[in-house]
């Protein structure tokens, strides 16, 4: 790559297509299809940075020191977007002007539900000047909001050049930069996501089996969280640059197959530097020698079987709110019981998240106020990248400040069945900010001291469920009654927990 003063950034997207590019998905053709995007995307050259928009209808690019950005000709990277007419055919792009600066702006990524983007660099306040690094801006179907830093530990960048990608999930990065621990030119790093922190761990250098003393970057990671797809001129190929391919080995991010060149169907002799997959995985948008200006620009192509990705699955759907269920409401996702995404219906009203095959699925869907969506997905025997579409329904609830007593049995304080059942359905009130008061009680039956204990067992049982399932620990509180309060001559009536919802 020759360097020029500016920070190159190549970043390749996670995103859903549901039309695609070009697929070959039920063929085993070797075709690469390859073929020029229209003069619309390539008429002003150099382009690079493609990235396309979950349904797959909207392309992102990085035009360099166009008369139109922010700064002019001296303003080396602005983002701009077009819009797709039909398989080939392109809208004029326009300009960005929301998250551009006079400085070097590059679109990075989408998230699958395209409610999230990655940006270059840190913004000032006033967007007109910029540190190294990366942000966020959230999308609300319209607009893009002002930016956030994502905060790396350690990071730096001995390079004026720069890669970077991203998991569907954001839990990994995957950064080409130049640090003190490479093996020369741009190495590949990963880093993960610390929730807690919110913060990226320091970058780790993915080994040798990938970099090279020369430059390894524009890193795609598909959608199987093991195939990665980069572009390097430290390997034996068809060209001054090519595009490989490897697959993770293990979870420690430092194993890696042998890099695979994916051959002079989609190499030239003068260089690729970037492949951003659709969905599906089955065909791509490179940046590639544009045969016809002589300069970089974007091509699409058809990836023969044995480049594209092991299976996975995309679950994704709109989501519709019903009896005036307020469209600023928070819906939760879980899956087999773990936080997977938390999103705000906002303007776009859908979703979308990417599932692991060979796993059964369990996925609960919440929302304030609304009753609990749960979907089973049996994904053991899959053997094919899919798209499925379920579509979500909120109905508002009232639900009343005092829920149902939990009884217990004799000199137990375990939560059976049935009284678990009844604790879910106080899901939807687990962003509740206000108080959650858990009262435990017993029957007569013991010492005071002891029974004064059980109902603070019961208490603190039913509390930690709550919890697991999600509740905010410091909105709970929980007070034990012994004996003291008996509501019935009936001991097993006595035998319980009230929670009160404030």
């Amino acid at each position: 790559m020759i360097k020029i003063k500016m920070i190159n950034i190549i970043i390749i997207l996670f995103v859903i297509s549901y039309s695609g590019l070009l697929s070959i998905s039920d063929t085993d053709t070797v075709n690469t299809c390859k073929e020029r995007l229209p003069n619309e995307i390539n008429g002003y050259q150099p382009v690079l940075v493609p990235v396309l928009t979950p349904d797959g209808n909207r392309l992102y690019l990085d035009r360099k020191s166009h008369p139109a950005n922010r700064n002019g000709v001296k303003d080396f990277d602005d983002i701009w977007y077009s819009d797709r007419l039909s398989s080939n055919s392109w809208t004029e792009p326009k300009n960005l002007l929301e998250l551009n600066t006079p400085e070097s702006d590059v679109l990075f990524w989408i998230s699958p539900d395209e409610r999230k983007g990655l940006v270059y660099g840190i913004y000032s306040d006033d967007y007109k000047n910029k540190k190294q690094g990366f942000s966020f801006s959230e999308f609300d179907g319209e607009n893009w909001s002002k930016t956030l830093p994502l905060n790396i530990k350690d990071f730096y960048n001995d390079s004026l050049n720069f890669y970077a990608t991203m998991s569907a999930d954001e839990n990994v990065l995957i950064i080409a930069v130049s640090r003190k621990d490479g093996f020369g030119g741009l190495d590949l790093y990963v880093s993960f996501l610390d929730e807690k922190k919110d913060e990226y761990s320091t970058p780790q250098n993915l080994g040798r089996d990938i970099n090279t003393k020369f430059d390894d970057e524009a890193p795609f990671l598909a959608y199987d969280n093991k195939t990665l797809y980069f572009s390097s001129n430290g390997l034996k190929g068809e060209g001054e640059q090519d595009l490989y391919m490897t697959r993770r080995l293990d979870d420690s991010w430092k194993k890696w197959s042998k890099p695979v060149n994916l051959g002079k169907k989609i190499n030239t002799k003068f260089g690729e530097h970037g492949i951003c997959l659709n969905s599906l995985g089955d065909s791509a948008i490179i940046v590639s020698y544009d045969t016809v200006s002589k300069r970089k620009g974007l091509y699409s192509i058809c990836l023969p079987r044995e480049f594209q990705p092991e299976p996975y699955t995309i679950l994704t759907g709109k989501i519709a709110l019903e009896n005036s269920v307020d469209s600023d409401n928070i819906v939760l996702i879980f899956v087999n019981d773990k936080p997977k995404q938390k999103i705000n219906i906002g303007k776009l009203k859908n979703y979308a998240i990417v599932l692991a095959d060979n796993i059964f699925y369990n996925i609960r869907f919440e929302a304030i106020n609304c009753g609990i969506i749960e979907y089973e997905l049996d994904l053991k025997n899959n053997k094919k990248s899919q798209i499925i579409k379920h579509d979500l329904i909120f109905h508002k609830q009232v639900i009343s400040n005092k829920i149902p007593t939990i009884y217990f049995d004799y000199d137990s304080f375990d939560i059976n069945n049935g009284n678990k059942k009844k604790l879910d359905e106080l899901i939807p009130e687990k962003l509740h900010t206000g108080k959650i008061e858990i009262i435990g009680h017993t029957d007569t039956s013991g010492t005071e001291h002891y029974n004064f204990e059980l109902s603070k067992k019961r208490a603190n049982i039913v509390r930690d469920y709550l919890i697991r399932k999600g509740f905010n620990k410091n909105h709970i509180f929980i007070s034990a009654k012994g004996e003291k309060e008996p509501i019935s001559t009936d001991n097993s009536q006595n035998r319980r927990v009230v929670i009160l919802i404030k």
